[in-house]
């Protein structure tokens, strides 16, 4: 059983009077209290409608079924609080956060929760988002809230109603939202990679610049969505059962800069001829993957280890290989218009730059046939590859086998 803190005796006369204020009764007053802190503490199914409560703390509470409707919450913190069936309908929460907060079946429709914070240092910092990572808002209301920027990131949203939620920009990075109704909603610019959308309904939503990596999007409704300049997995097609779940792992690898999931490492895998359009699979450890034939459009595969890849005819056009390793991988006839081949910067684990680049390595790599038309490739090291009858684009170029000392490729 859960050791809750009392409730003061101050804390108890304030609700008893806002309890006389909500009924218009003559001796009520207004619960207004800066920076509140009800740490701790069981307050269930109480009424806190129009409150005056900025930057309120409630960490680890138990406010189930409370009524937090058209109060001043701006700024207020509910990590870890259980607030299940409680309503914020049209409350001012810009700036809150909500980190692995219960919040299923709560009542957020009208609510504004737009970036803020309670105090702008004299740097100008920017406002903080509202904070619902790790959340669990299942069955949530979340229509027409005002969700401009919000993290929601692994937030747990299965059957959560976003419908025409204000939602740009907003982050919703491995957010699972199986069954979520999110018609009509706007999500222009927003980050849902590795986000799970199975019978997700998207209808009329505008999802214009948003992307959407490492999503499978064949069970997901997005009949007349505006996807334009969208980044996704186009794929009809959802992965192999024994690749999914390592995607979704590397890309919360990705996310966490490896605190959280794990490296991808699908070293010797077949995956020929699969839909990979899209997929960010930066760093992982793809050592003698079969990817003949497969379609990498737009993939991201920074510092991936390709070493002695199998690539042939694979459609890699726009696609992102800077400081990649494609030492001895074979790229007969594959397609990387519009890619780019540029070093990466390194960086020490303070995320400083150390000066030392890492080149993209072709070395002893096949490179026969393959279209790098449009590709913009800086300082490619090619020492020892075999290059034949490769489309760039001031034309073709011929050769043998290039030695130690064969020019590097540039465009």
């Amino acid at each position: 059983m859960e050791d809750w803190a009392p409730a003061t005796k101050e804390l108890l006369v304030h609700l008893k009077l806002h309890r006389a204020f909500l009924a218009k009764r003559r001796h009520g007053r207004r619960l207004a209290k800066v920076g509140m802190t009800l740490q701790n503490i069981r307050l269930d199914g109480v009424q806190f409608r129009e409150a005056e409560l900025t930057g309120l703390i409630a960490h680890h509470s138990s406010l189930t079924c409370c009524d937090f409707a058209m109060a001043d919450l701006f700024g207020a913190d509910f990590t870890e609080s259980d607030l299940t069936g409680s309503s914020f309908r049209r409350a001012d929460l810009k700036g809150a956060r909500f980190v692995n907060a219960i919040l299923r079946r709560v009542e957020f429709t009208e609510a504004d929760l737009r970036p803020g914070q309670l105090v702008k240092s004299v740097r100008g910092d920017r406002d903080q988002p509202a904070d619902f990572e790790g959340a669990d808002i299942s069955q949530a209301i979340l229509s027409r809230a005002d969700l401009r920027g919000a993290n929601l990131a692994v937030a747990s949203a299965q059957a959560a109603n976003f419908r025409e939620t204000n939602m740009l920009s907003a982050n919703l990075t491995g957010a699972d939202l199986t069954d979520a109704n999110m018609t009509r909603a706007k999500l222009k610019g927003a980050i849902l990679n590795g986000a799970v959308l199975r019978r997700t309904v998207l209808t009329n939503a505008d999802l214009r610049n948003a992307v959407l990596r490492n999503v499978d999007l064949s069970s997901t409704d997005l009949k007349g969505a505006n996807l334009e300049g969208a980044i996704l997995r186009a794929s009809s097609v959802p992965l192999p059962e024994e690749l999914g779940e390592p995607i979704q792992q590397h890309s919360e690898w990705i996310r966490t800069n490896g605190v959280g999931g794990r490296r991808g490492d699908l070293s010797g895998m077949d995956l020929s001829r699969l839909d990979l359009t899209g997929v960010d699979l930066s760093g992982a450890l793809l050592r003698g993957v079969d990817l003949g034939g497969t379609k990498l459009i737009g993939a991201l595969l920074m510092l991936t280890d390709l070493r002695d890849a199998r690539l042939v005819r694979a459609d890699l056009t726009g696609a992102v290989l800077n400081g990649a390793n494609l030492c001895c991988a074979d790229l007969t006839e594959a397609k990387l218009c519009d890619a780019e081949l540029r070093p990466m910067e390194i960086l020490d684990t303070g995320r400083q730059p150390t000066g030392r680049r890492l080149r993209v390595r072709l070395t002893h790599a096949k490179v026969v046939g393959t279209d790098f038309r449009g590709a913009v490739c800086q300082d490619v090291d090619l020492d020892g590859a075999t290059l034949r009858n490769v489309k760039l684009a001031r034309g073709e170029l011929s050769g043998a086998a290039l030695g130690e000392d064969a020019p590097r490729l540039a465009s």
